[in-house]
């Protein structure tokens, strides 16, 4: 009996070591306005489709996640300076590879395309030398792609920056410009605002598709803790589990 009664103590030190390398630790992520992917409510808390998705991610890997909302370049500069763990949809660029870790798998796919109102007769195959007699609205700051840029730049189309895409949404609505370039998730948030679905179109084919992934700050983040969100974000994938967040937030009609 002793020696059952010794057994029984090593298992229970062996456990709650175990417990103790599984237990939770909790890394605070930036998350900026960008609906509905990520708000912030009333209460303070933080949800939308991009968070909901870095948060089960997080889950996932035996972790907690707390968001703080930013704008994003002061979300940027903290991750610079190693004051936050991580920073939420972020655009791949190289030269942000010198303070920044990148999860190998994306969080979601950004959809950029043309809005335009229902009446309109402007059409985009992907050349846009099409656009050139049309007036182009875009968000400020937003990276969209160098493509893009240069085709604006080429074909001299008249454009103009807002800083969210309610604003866009409204600008092409009242008829102040022919298109608004939008993430389609986001457009169709402000067009359900502006209760417009029956005066707004979505243009095909997309401007781009653009991965968004989770960047952890460098040195600061532990490497397996970055390996264990990468295979959650894989097993995420895999299930194709964002149809079943993009449900919570997006009309069925727009999800294919």
């Amino acid at each position: 009996m002793r020696c059952f009664g010794l057994y029984v103590t090593a298992f229970a030190y062996i456990f709650i070591g175990i417990t103790a390398s599984l237990r939770a630790e909790t890394y605070t992520v930036a998350s900026f306005s960008l609906k509905p992917m990520m708000t912030e409510q009333k209460d303070g808390s933080v949800g939308g489709i991009y968070t909901d998705l870095v948060r089960e991610a997080f889950s996932r890997a035996n972790h907690e996640v707390q968001f703080m909302h930013l704008p994003f370049p002061r979300a940027l500069m903290m991750l610079k300076e190693k004051r936050i763990d991580a920073v939420a949809s972020f655009f791949y660029a190289k030269e942000r590879e010198s303070f920044a870790v990148y999860a190998r798998v994306p969080v979601l796919n950004y959809k950029m395309v043309f809005m335009a109102r229902k009446e309109s007769s402007v059409s985009f195959k992907g050349d846009y030398a099409d656009l050139a007699p049309h007036s182009l609205v875009t968000l400020r700051g937003s990276s969209y792609t160098p493509e893009f840029f240069a085709g604006i730049r080429r074909h001299n189309i008249k454009t103009f920056s807002v800083n969210n895409f309610d604003q866009s949404a409204a600008m092409v609505l009242n008829k102040r410009v022919d298109l608004a370039a939008v993430e389609f998730f986001s457009g169709i948030n402000s067009v359900r605002r502006l209760n417009a679905f029956d005066k707004i179109q979505f243009l095909e084919p997309p401007i781009a598709i653009i991965p968004t992934y989770l960047a952890f700050a460098k040195d600061r983040v532990p490497r397996k803790v970055v390996l264990a969100v990468e295979k959650a974000l894989e097993s995420m994938r895999d299930e194709d589990y964002a149809k079943k967040i993009l449900k919570n937030y997006i009309p069925s009609r727009f999800l294919k």
